[in-house]
């Protein structure tokens, strides 16, 4: 199709008026949404950090939970703020489109981050549950089927252990999760057994009240419960 268009000499009204409507067309559609989207993400994203993340991280000061939990509780708070400040700007702005768009492609991503990293987001939610549940802290000893040792740091994914041999052993978080972990420290008390070994003609019951006289003039050494042999 051709369209064929007569004017008389020096007349532009017409493309004056194309051009006119040219540029309200781009501020209407353009300008004006760009500017609600960018107005409406620093707006949602300065309320969620001056309020959502600070309330967060008071509350879990207040409970005495770990470092590492409240960093990252704070850490998730804030991807969740950023993802609600773009949602609610592109649904300001008018894109709705781009959001449905987004959330598919999301989806198709954490799906395959999801299957790729199983074992590694197992760790991590391994780790989460250490630093909730305390089943032990960092200077504990430790026991568990892979090993014992000393504990120097927990962190998200594993946790580090000294042995007794001073090595250094990096344990999956979720091996400790999933598995039977003894710590003998976790209490105040407790109680310990040692084996001595005396000659068949010794007199035994001069051996015992030797080793409980020791006992009882060890200051670390509970009077009650008494030791006993």
């Amino acid at each position: 199709m051709v369209l064929k268009l007569v004017l008389n000499r020096g007349s532009m009204i017409p493309l004056q008026a194309s051009n006119t409507l040219s540029t309200s067309s781009i501020v209407s559609n353009y300008l004006i949404p760009v500017a609600l989207f960018l107005v409406t993400l620093v707006v949602v994203y300065l309320i969620g950090q001056s309020i959502l993340i600070t309330l967060l991280v008071r509350v879990l000061k207040e409970q005495g939970h770990d470092p590492a939990v409240r960093s990252l509780a704070e850490n998730v708070a804030g991807i969740l703020v950023w993802v609600l400040a773009i949602a609610l700007a592109f649904t300001v702005a008018g894109f709705g489109g781009v959001i449905a768009a987004f959330g598919v492609f999301a989806g198709a991503i954490v799906l395959a981050i999801g299957f790729a990293a199983q074992e590694l987001l197992g760790n991590f939610v391994a780790g989460i549950f250490i630093l909730k549940d305390h089943p032990f802290t960092v200077g504990d000893w430790i026991e568990w089927s892979g090993g014992e040792g000393q504990v120097e740091d927990i962190d998200l994914r594993v946790t580090r252990v000294r042995t007794f041999d001073n090595e250094l052993i990096t344990v999956p978080n979720g091996d400790l999760a999933n598995d039977a972990v003894k710590n003998p420290v976790a209490y105040d008390k407790l109680r310990q057994k040692f084996v001595f070994g005396i000659g068949y003609d010794d007199d035994i019951d001069h051996a015992k009240d030797v080793i409980l006289d020791e006992a009882r003039q060890h200051n670390e050494i509970l009077a009650d419960p008494a030791p006993d042999i």
